[in-house]
């Protein structure tokens, strides 16, 4: 009865061979044979290291594939938002917004709390029905009870300058 027993080694002149012997029962070398290493025939420490960096890829593609479908998730569920709006006090005129640009009370841009600066979202006054479309550039305090802060133009053009507040509907604009 015959076992076989390889032996492995590599030579940059080869380009990675594997050597095979059969060793019979006497324990004598029967049969030599040389074998081209390819992927399909990795042995010990080189396919341990595929199935370790295969393992690896998997999980790294499960955690983007999770943060993908979360964030879009929370995208979804920020598509339309109902809430009070504040305008902006005329205090920050000329200061730069969280996003780095200046703040300018007569051009329509807005605060909110988590989405993204440079977003464009159609504000709708529930009370007269009046809409603007703002772009966000600038971050809310989470302790901020309204959804979204605007400028005093986009106030206006809702029609709540006088008050201050007004409910409104938020919808991101694709």
């Amino acid at each position: 009865m015959a076992c076989h027993k390889l032996v492995e080694y590599s030579d940059a002149k080869e380009g990675g061979m594997t050597e095979g012997v059969t060793v019979g029962t006497d324990g004598k070398i029967n049969e030599r044979f040389f074998q081209k290493r390819s992927p399909g025939n990795l042995k010990g420490k080189d396919f341990e290291m595929k199935v370790f960096a295969t393992k690896q890829l998997g999980i790294v593609i499960a955690i983007v594939s999770l943060a993908t479908v979360w964030n879009l998730g929370i995208a979804t569920a920020q598509a339309a938002e109902e809430g009070m709006a504040n305008v902006y006090s005329d205090k920050f005129q000329g200061r730069k917004t969280a996003s780095g640009a200046v703040y300018d009370k007569n051009k329509l841009t807005a605060s909110h709390k988590t989405l993204p600066f440079g977003t464009k979202v159609r504000v709708t006054n529930l009370d007269n029905v009046k809409s603007v479309v703002v772009a966000v550039n600038d971050r809310m305090k989470r302790g901020n009870r309204a959804v979204i802060d605007v400028t005093r133009r986009a106030a206006r053009d809702l029609g709540f300058i006088k008050t201050g507040k007004a409910k409104v509907k938020l919808e991101v604009e694709k």
